[in-house]
């Protein structure tokens, strides 16, 4: 079976997700930045998908934050020349490349939706690049590079219009793409629309990081994912 390698980017629990300060004072955003992140690392220990999974955050103690020990976990501590978020996913890819993955994954930490069976099913196509892409369609929540001269040469573009960028990239390496179009992976919680999205239970589960519900715990619950959003 193909050594897959899961890149996590996460600057930090301290001082980001700066578009909610209108609904969350600095402190509720450092806890759902981290209830967040807690939710997407467990999510990808309880798939099936992963040999390793590589964070990256300018954050040397995020671990210990997070109250997480586990031996697929290894932590890449991002300099402070390198800035932006490409530069993080170019670190993380050098040690997926020391842990010998052939296939990579580089997910984002803010996917309350997110599902086990979401991460096997993306991980099932058999595509060179496969795009994972926000709500509105321009960004990318998460991008699966499949063999290792793709691992090696792809460019990644994170950023304005990355959905559209990443695709142009495969299709410059002459490589055969997809899109995956779920609830799951185009939740992102970067804006007060974002944050309206999700129902009041939700919210509070966020809010109170230490409690935040498993995804194993929904089903066991009969909660149907989609569940967790408003709806009108």
């Amino acid at each position: 079976m193909s050594h897959t390698a899961v890149l996590i980017p996460l600057r930090g629990l301290r001082g980001g997700k700066s578009r909610l300060a209108t609904v969350l004072d600095p402190v509720q955003r450092s806890g759902v930045i981290a209830a967040m992140a807690d939710h997407v690392i467990d999510v990808v220990l309880e798939s099936n998908v992963t040999g390793s999974i590589v964070v990256v955050s300018r954050e040397q103690d995020l671990f210990s934050l997070l109250e997480l020990q586990h031996p697929r976990l290894s932590l890449i501590v991002q300099s402070d020349d390198s800035v932006g978020l490409n530069e993080a996913v170019d670190a993380g890819r050098e040690e997926a490349l020391r842990r010998n993955a052939e296939q990579l994954l580089v997910l984002s930490a803010d996917l309350p939706l997110l599902g086990a069976a979401d991460l096997e099913a993306m991980l099932a196509r058999e595509h060179d690049v496969v795009i994972a892409p926000d709500r509105l369609g321009i960004g990318t929540n998460a991008i699966m590079l499949r063999g290792l001269n793709q691992i090696l040469r792809f460019q990644y573009q994170f950023g304005l219009e990355s959905r559209s960028l990443h695709q142009a990239e495969a299709c410059r390496l002459g490589l055969d793409s997809s899109i995956v179009e779920a609830e799951s992976f185009a939740l992102d919680l970067d804006t007060p629309d974002d944050w309206d999205m999700l129902s009041s239970g939700m919210r509070q589960q966020l809010l109170s990081p230490r409690e935040f519900v498993r995804p194993s715990s929904e089903r066991v619950a009969g909660l149907d994912p989609a569940a967790i959003l408003e709806r009108a």
